[in-house]
């Protein structure tokens, strides 16, 4: 197989391959005795049709259909050949063909963007290093205590510590309850998170089981709108719940875990917090990274490559689509809403790779695993049972891959800058919301 690339205008290059009859042969042949196995033909049994018979009854469409089939694979071979950076699927533009002879096919395609990698090394950033509080550790322990918390039917009227659960009525302004708007079995709490009673239990407070109600809720306005209007529903009560906390103790430090005592369970909370936390930020960090990096590499890329890249994102969201809701999918707006990001996305991956190659960027069997093992210690869960889960699913694993990578690059970049820490709470990230 020849294979012959054209350059022609930024990105777009024209591939020529040539393929001899001795190398289609093969498939040709392949194809006729498959062929030959399901012919039903008057006077023979199935699959004992001389092959001859075969080839002069189907030769012709069978051999189309192999030409036809071996036209991507052919690509395919001749762009691996080439080391072709492809961006967009190829173009068929022209093909030469007649049977029993040799194969000439001319394909149009987009490759990725060359581009020199500048700076990427010593520019200067801000990075916030998260320090858990007291009132963090305060905080997650009253979780804990939730969490293991135990549960009793009361009787009686509901009071300012209980929760009931209620089947909610929305009415009209009349009176008279709408079609389509119940909700059973609601579980609600009479107090709020600094123990007064909320809006709803102020109006449930005394209430008993099948007992009924009408209240009003003022739903809080969304940023920038006006109030809504207040809504009215009809309550009735199916049951009243009491809820007991645990002392906060090292009997509920071993409940928790594997702690002895209540101190180290305090310990634990507060690695695990700022852990978490910083993670989070971490995300900002290493975004302003990767913008600043596409901002002091600029290249163009190919239409083809945007287009492709919009076009995978449209059919994802139409697989999540209902049956008959495709007429909800308006391309062309999802094309405009997304092509921003869209480029941005192809840049860094470019971006990325050249990071990659020259860092010498890989990622082994032993990073998956390691990520895997961190990822279940942080849930609570058998990391070497979840590895061995995981290694049987190689689309999860290829996703794990893709995460490890991108983050092995950024922790490469993010040694390489100027990077001034500066030191932030909870109420330090409050005031900043």
């Amino acid at each position: 197989m020849e294979v012959q690339i054209t350059t022609k205008e930024h990105c777009v290059r024209d591939v020529e391959i040539k393929v001899p009859h001795a190398e289609i042969e093969p498939e040709i042949a392949k194809s006729l005795r498959n062929a030959q196995k399901k012919v039903k033909l008057e006077g023979f049994r199935k699959g004992k049709v001389p092959l001859s018979v075969v080839k002069k009854l189907y030769g012709p469409s069978l051999e189309a259909e192999v030409i036809e089939n071996l036209l991507p694979v052919l690509f395919q071979r001749g762009a691996q050949q080439k080391d072709l950076h492809i961006a967009a699927p190829a173009t068929i533009k022209d093909m030469k063909y007649q049977p029993g002879g040799d194969l000439t096919v001319f394909y149009e395609v987009e490759v990725e963007p060359e581009f020199e990698l500048k700076k990427h090394e010593n520019l200067k950033f801000d990075r916030e290093m998260y320090e858990a509080s007291e009132d963090d550790i305060s905080e997650a322990l009253e979780q804990l205590r939730k969490d293991h918390s135990t549960w009793e039917k009361v009787e009686g009227k509901a009071g300012k510590d209980h929760f009931v659960s209620v089947d909610l009525q929305e009415l009209d302004e009349s009176g008279v309850p709408l079609i389509g708007k119940k909700l059973e079995n609601r579980f609600l709490s009479l107090k709020d998170e600094q123990g007064e009673l909320t809006e709803v239990g102020q109006q449930l407070l005394d209430i008993a089981v099948d007992d009924t109600r009408i209240i009003s809720v003022t739903p809080p306005p969304a940023e920038g709108e006006a109030a809504p209007m207040t809504v009215k529903y009809e309550v009735k009560v199916n049951d009243i719940q009491a809820q007991t906390l645990p002392d906060l103790d090292d009997e509920l430090a071993k409940d928790a875990g594997d702690y002895e005592n209540l101190e180290e369970l305090k310990v634990e909370l507060k690695k695990r917090i700022q852990k978490n936390t910083q993670r989070e930020l971490d995300k900002g960090f290493y975004h302003k990274i990767i913008e600043k990096l596409i901002a002091e590499n600029t290249f163009d890329l190919p239409e083809g490559m945007i287009k492709f890249y919009i076009s995978a994102i449209i059919k994802d969201m139409r697989s999540r689509l209902q049956e008959g809701q495709d007429d909800q999918l308006d391309e062309k707006q999802i094309a405009e809403q997304y092509r921003d990001g869209a480029i941005f996305n192809l840049k860094w991956r470019l971006i990325r790779k050249k990071i990659a190659e020259k860092y010498d960027i890989t990622v082994e069997e032993k990073d998956l695993e390691e990520f895997i093992h961190e990822y279940a210690g942080d849930r609570g869960i058998d990391g070497k049972a979840f590895w061995l889960q995981m290694k049987k699913s190689p689309e999860k694993l290829d996703d794990v891959r893709a995460d490890v990578f991108e983050q092995k690059v950024l922790n490469v970049l993010a040694e390489k800058q100027k990077v001034k820490e500066k030191k932030v709470n909870r109420k330090d990230l409050e005031k900043q919301k």
